[in-house]
């Protein structure tokens, strides 16, 4: 299981150390340091079983764009907001000279809340339509309730 809240400094920890081998017991230790009786017993078995107070280095590759590198691409795409992601990708390996597929351009994007949307497809009424559809619909808005209870399809209650 992952650890749920802040992780205890190297400091601490060597202070919790530092008690157990004065003699303290772990629920004096915990009063005295204020942190919880499980936290000062995990930190004191792991030094004795592997002698380690630091935290263990992490597995997984790192960032491939730093801060710097996701700034330019925002501002690359607020200044043309309809450039493509392979087509910020190229930018990326001419300008800042790494190498990123478009998908880690578009991780970025959404993570600063630059969403790729297609616009809706509605259809073409031409001005001849317009006009007629226009004419029926104000012909229709003055009909009373009563009328409406005659269409099958919209009867008001």
């Amino acid at each position: 299981m992952a650890p749920r809240g802040k992780q205890t400094n190297f400091e601490e920890r060597q202070d919790i150390v530092k008690l157990h081998s004065e003699g303290l017991s772990i629920r004096e230790i915990s009063k005295i340091t204020g942190k919880p009786r499980s936290t000062v017993q995990n930190i004191v078995t792991r030094y004795i079983k592997e002698f380690r107070l630091a935290n263990k280095s992490r597995g997984g590759q790192g960032k491939k764009l730093n801060s710097h590198d996701e700034r330019r691409i925002l501002k690359e795409v607020k200044l043309n907001p309809f450039v493509s992601a392979p087509e910020l990708k190229l930018f990326v390996e001419k300008q800042l000279e790494k190498t990123v597929c478009a998908e880690t351009i578009r991780n970025v994007l959404r993570s600063n809340d630059f969403h790729g949307r297609i616009m809706r497809k509605k259809p073409f009424i031409s001005v001849r339509n317009k006009e007629k559809r226009l004419k029926f619909a104000k012909e229709y808005l003055s009909k009373a309730e009563s009328f409406w209870n005659t269409v099958g399809k919209f009867k008001v209650n």
